[in-house]
């Protein structure tokens, strides 16, 4: 099972596997489907600077976003699109769209 692991992308932009990655470069987050990628890779597919953060030129961040009023689905693993919960960079974002979820459940039942 390790040596299956090892082949699995981490990073979707360069296509490194476990086995390849360096772990002093970038860190790697294990999602609860037991997926792993770099934080850059599911940065960039959560799409969380451009949804929660404010980012100076270099890329760090600098503030927090208000919530949106447009609809943003939860965020889900890239492979398998299991949904991602329990870790604490993301929450910010599966919370704001866990409340639009509820909000537009608790707007169809109203109408």
């Amino acid at each position: 099972c390790a040596t299956k692991r090892k082949n699995d992308v981490v990073d979707l932009i360069m296509m490194t596997t476990l086995g390849e990655h360096d772990p002093d470069q970038s860190q790697i987050v294990v999602l609860p489907c037991g997926h792993a990628f770099t934080v850059e890779t599911l940065d960039g597919c959560l799409q969380i600077a451009e949804e929660a953060y404010t980012c100076a030129l270099n890329g760090i961040w600098t503030g927090l976003r208000a919530p949106s009023a447009s609809f943003n689905p939860a965020k889900a693993c890239p492979n398998c699109r299991a949904p991602i919960y329990g870790i604490h960079r993301y929450g910010r974002v599966q919370n704001e769209a866990f409340v639009r979820q509820s909000e537009q459940k608790f707007m169809i039942r109203c109408s």
